[in-house]
């Protein structure tokens, strides 16, 4: 089962170390929920859920697809064409927001795996409250 995940920078989570903690969480339980597991990320290098999905892996031996942007296209193509290329991929697209904050490439991610109708789970981080919410 391959699933893509996309997800909030490191400075959007008020918390970070409980926002880490919480998609952690996440991570868990798809890995629970499905077999045969390829989490696909763009490995974005300004920390994060990327960040968050490549340390889990590593650490586990998960096997991981990842999706480096197109640094020879101007951006934000670059990351648009990387984005579209990991929702195609995946069985399953995964969201994850920090702190109900809707915008950046994960929304385009969202947007995307809505337009090609592919599975898709969304999720809010809130780490003021300590709690996942699951709203797709």
């Amino acid at each position: 089962m391959n699933i893509g995940i996309s997800g909030s920078r490191k400075r959007k989570f008020k918390n970070y170390d409980v926002g880490k903690g919480l998609v952690i969480n996440i991570l868990h339980n798809l890995l629970n929920e499905f077999k045969d597991v390829v989490f696909g990320h763009g490995m974005c290098p300004l920390d994060g859920v990327d960040r968050i999905v490549f340390d889990f892996c590593v650490k586990r031996r998960i096997p991981q697809a990842i999706f480096p942007p197109y640094y020879e296209l101007p951006s934000p193509e670059r990351y648009h064409k990387r984005n579209r290329e990991l929702v195609e991929w995946s069985d399953l697209v995964v969201c994850i927001f920090a702190e109900k904050k809707y915008r950046g490439g994960t929304f385009y991610v969202m947007k995307y795996a809505m337009h090609l109708e592919k599975p898709l789970r969304v999720y809010i981080v809130d780490t003021e409250n300590i709690e996942i919410k699951q709203v797709r």
